[in-house]
């Protein structure tokens, strides 16, 4: 079964923590963006794949982001708009 997330949380966030992000959705085969928006000051996410990996990537991202202070990730489930083409991309 296929699942499709939005993810949203306050920016900003060390280059490095992103970085962290895209590793874990690419092992755990998820595809989609991590958008950083600094005028809304948010960072946004489009995570897609099978229904576990998506979330597991979503636990990683609350432990991960624990550890550099974000404690505000809200999630919504969303219809799936466009191929990714199996990759995590992150978009500046």
């Amino acid at each position: 079964m296929k699942k499709c997330l939005k993810i949203v949380f306050s920016a900003p966030v060390p280059e490095q923590f992103l970085l962290v992000v895209q590793q874990h959705a690419r092992k755990l085969e998820v595809e989609g963006t991590l958008a950083v928006v600094p005028a809304d000051r948010l960072v946004r996410i489009v995570a897609s794949g099978d229904k576990e990996k998506v979330d597991q990537f979503f636990d990683v991202l609350f432990k991960e982001g624990a550890q550099v202070g974000v404690h505000d990730i809200m999630a919504e489930p969303m219809l799936k708009d466009r191929d990714y083409r199996g990759v995590f991309r992150i978009i500046e």
